[in-house]
């Protein structure tokens, strides 16, 4: 799978483009002189769409990558409320161990599975702003989905829908897994997710006004020109504008709405949000899927 550049998704969609008025006319006008197919013109739609997309993407900062996944993790849980290995007790031959057995959320389980106690629900935190859940599978096995539920964006809770209820493969989640099978496999277990930001009206707006600049030309409309402009003579042909680079340079694109935009959500001109990781947390393999288009 190649790794994704740009927004997982195009804030904005051909028909969207299509409707901006400039392009609506100038598209039929095209089409009816026998220049462009009906076809042709969707494609460079939907090329502008994301081009647009992934470059105002960049420019705010990647904050906004649009509806991305699914994604498809193998974690395994790390209960921590108590620590059950250090449990032992008195005998006459001596102190022995307690880790044959283990508690766990509703039952316990043999030591293989888990040797750790929780008061909690067991959680699994998920790396990323989920936006819902596509499936659970344990031992190759679909978790029902009243048995889990997602909480703040990003923690995934193992639950009961009532006190007689018997869980779907498993009390909780596991605590260790064989990564080397296939999610169907038994002794597995594996989340699959969808994740991402979606873009606020001001991304939508300004993703339509850069693809109408993107798109325009292509139709041959060489009048169309962004608002850096300062002067024109038509009949000349000519025209004064502003440096290209010295906008550039200010990650600025010379649009009123999409320099509006790019100004309100990334005034610093971060080329990436901040982040904090620590190797204790860890994080889990994960399997990327492209949807079906079918």
């Amino acid at each position: 799978m190649i790794p994704r550049s740009g927004a997982c998704a195009p804030w904005i969609s051909v028909p969207e483009v299509q409707a901006l008025p400039k392009v609506k006319t100038r598209g039929e006008a095209v089409i009816e002189k026998g220049e462009l197919e009906d076809v042709q013109l969707e494609d460079l739609c939907a090329e502008s769409a994301t081009a647009a997309s992934d470059i105002l993407y960049e420019l705010s900062g990647c904050i906004f990558p649009g509806e991305c996944g699914p994604v498809t993790v193998r974690p395994v849980s790390r209960p921590t409320d108590i620590d059950t290995r250090s449990w032992a007790s008195l005998s006459p031959v001596g102190w022995i161990s307690t880790q044959g057995l283990a508690s766990a959320y509703g039952s316990y389980n043999p030591a293989v599975l888990a040797r750790y106690g929780s008061l909690e629900p067991p959680t699994i935190e998920l790396p990323y702003a989920v936006t819902g859940i596509v499936q659970v599978k344990i031992d190759g096995e679909v978790i029902p989905a009243d048995e889990y539920e997602l909480r703040d964006f990003k923690s995934l809770v193992r639950i009961r829908p009532s006190s007689s209820t018997v869980p779907v493969a498993r009390y909780g989640w596991p605590t260790s897994q064989i990564m080397d099978l296939a999610d169907t496999e038994p002794g597995t277990f594996s989340i699959t997710y969808m994740f991402g930001v979606p873009p606020p009206a001001a991304g939508k707006l300004a993703a339509k006004k850069l693809a109408e600049y993107l798109i325009m030309p292509q139709l041959g409309d060489a009048t169309h020109y962004p608002q850096r402009i300062r002067s024109i003579s038509r009949q000349g042909v000519s025209a004064m504008v502003t440096d290209v680079l010295d906008l550039l340079k200010q990650g600025m694109l010379g649009i009123y709405e999409c320099d509006l935009f790019i100004n309100s959500v990334n005034p610093n001109r971060n080329a990436r949000q901040a982040a904090v990781w620590s190797p204790d947390l860890g994080r889990p393999g994960r399997r990327t899927e492209r949807p079906s288009l079918s």
